[in-house]
């Protein structure tokens, strides 16, 4: 009898360990998986799809995920390509054109602004933390002083309440209205030469050697346009971009007044803080402003992105 007991004991344990262990490995690989996209300084491409070359039928239906009007701005398709489409350059109907373009841009801007309210909210619970007396690990306070280095916020020893606060400041969404707008001002609704085979979206310059020479570069300029392996690398720079450089402060302070009284970021209310984005200065504003009004934009800083099986 004791015999059988035992033999049912060891089965039990056998069957437990058995049952357990796949959650337990489950727990450390997630574990795990969260520490590294914690430590990293790339954007985390392995929450959706992998970018993929979509054919000219694929592009067909992408055209159509969104109408004229932007019936469909609530469940964006969570569609992102791995290169700016050819056929933008060869679409001579603009309603179509115009239709693609955002068909294909506006879901990189609403993931680029996701993984920035990732970050706020992974800050919010830092903040929280140290508010209540608590400390940071050391991958905690590496992330935290990465961030700080890329935005250019000096943080010196542990990061207080306050240096949170400095980071939140800057590390913060873009209203894809203003985005979207900026990108087809920038690329020509995607057919520039610098869109088409560097990926770059928003024709930002580089002066260390790597990027695309402009066409018309004045004599004497040694700057390059800047060129990306995906498209949503060009997103995620051009708002890194807005969200430290000092040219953009006006933009800033803009945004953090609209949080504070507790509105909707809209691309038009942000517009007048990218002055300095251009040589064309208030001109290149109001550029920007109707661009959105005449192309029904301010409807999309609404938008949401959804699964694409739903």
């Amino acid at each position: 009898m004791k015999e059988v007991l035992i033999n049912s004991l060891k089965a039990l344990i056998l069957i437990a360990i058995f049952a357990v262990m796949p959650f337990v490995g489950a727990r450390y690989q997630l574990t795990q998986s969260r520490t590294a996209v914690l430590e990293s300084n790339a954007p985390n491409y392995l929450s959706h799809a992998d970018p993929k070359d979509l054919d000219r039928l694929s592009m067909q239906r992408l055209s159509r995920v969104l109408d004229t009007k932007f019936h469909s701005v609530d469940s964006v398709p969570r569609i992102f390509v791995s290169d700016i489409p050819s056929e933008l350059t060869e679409i001579d109907h603009i309603p179509e054109k115009k239709r693609l373009f955002t068909s294909v841009v506006l879901p990189l801007i609403l993931r680029a602004n996701e993984i920035i309210l990732a970050e706020r909210d992974i800050l919010e619970n830092f903040q929280t933390r140290i508010q209540n007396g608590g400390h940071l690990t050391k991958s905690e306070l590496k992330w935290v002083y990465t961030r700080a280095a890329r935005y250019r916020v000096n943080i010196n020893k542990a990061p207080t309440v306050k240096d949170i606060d400095r980071l939140l400041y800057h590390i913060d969404v873009i209203p894809p209205s203003l985005a979207l707008s900026q990108a087809a001002m920038e690329s020509g609704w995607g057919t520039a030469r610098f869109t088409q085979e560097g990926n770059a979206l928003f024709g930002q310059w580089t002066w260390d050697g790597t990027g695309m020479v402009p066409e018309r570069r004045e004599d004497g300029k040694v700057h390059t346009i800047k060129i990306y392996d995906y498209p949503l690398d060009s997103v995620i720079s051009y708002m890194t971009n807005l969200n430290r450089h000092k040219n953009y402060e006006t933009l800033r302070q803009r945004r953090q007044e609209i949080r504070q009284r507790g509105q909707i970021l809209r691309g038009e209310a942000l517009a007048p803080g990218l002055a300095a984005y251009s040589e064309l200065g208030v001109d290149y504003v109001h550029e920007l402003v109707s661009l959105i009004n005449y192309n029904g934009f301010a409807v999309l800083d609404r938008a949401q992105l959804v699964q694409a099986d739903t």
